[in-house]
C-alpha cells in the first residue's frame, strides 16, 4: 500500500462527514422528487464534498462518470497511479433504473464506507 493511499484512508472521516451533509440535505416527496436533483441521486455531489477535503491536503482530483453506466466516483492522480475513492451508490440510494433513485433512509456514514483503491497510472479513466 502507498503513502497516498494510507494517507487518503486517514483522511475518510472527513471524507464520511461531507457526505453526511450531502446526504442530509437531500430530500425527495413522495414520488422521489428533488427541486435540485430530480429523481436522480447524489453520488457526483458525494464525489465533490470528498474531493474538497482531498485537494485541501495538495490532491489532484477528477471526478469520473462511468460511461454507460450510472455512477460517478472520485479518482486522485499522483505520478504513479490513481486512486480510487468512492462511497457505493448501494449505500445510500437505491438505483430504479433510467437514471432514477430512491433514497435510503436513516443513513449514517463512517471512514468504513469509503472504498479507497489503488490502481497503475496507465488505467486512468478519461472523463
Amino acid at each position: 500500500m502507498t503513502d497516498d493511499v494510507n494517507r487518503i484512508r486517514e483522511l475518510a472521516g472527513d471524507m464520511a462527514a461531507q457526505a453526511q451533509r450531502v446526504y442530509d440535505d437531500w430530500q425527495q416527496d413522495e414520488n422521489g422528487w428533488n427541486e435540485d436533483f430530480g429523481e436522480g441521486g447524489i453520488c457526483a455531489e458525494i464525489a465533490d464534498v470528498m474531493s474538497l477535503v482531498l485537494e485541501e491536503q495538495g490532491y489532484e482530483t477528477e471526478v469520473v462518470f462511468e460511461e454507460g453506466g450510472n455512477h460517478d466516483w472520485l479518482e486522485v492522480i499522483t505520478d504513479n497511479e490513481r486512486i480510487v475513492v468512492d462511497i457505493p451508490a448501494s449505500t445510500y440510494e437505491h438505483e430504479l433504473g433510467l437514471y432514477r433513485w430512491r433514497k435510503i433512509p436513516g443513513v449514517l456514514f463512517n471512514a468504513e464506507h469509503i472504498v479507497v483503491e489503488a490502481r497503475p497510472r496507465e488505467e486512468l479513466v478519461e472523463a
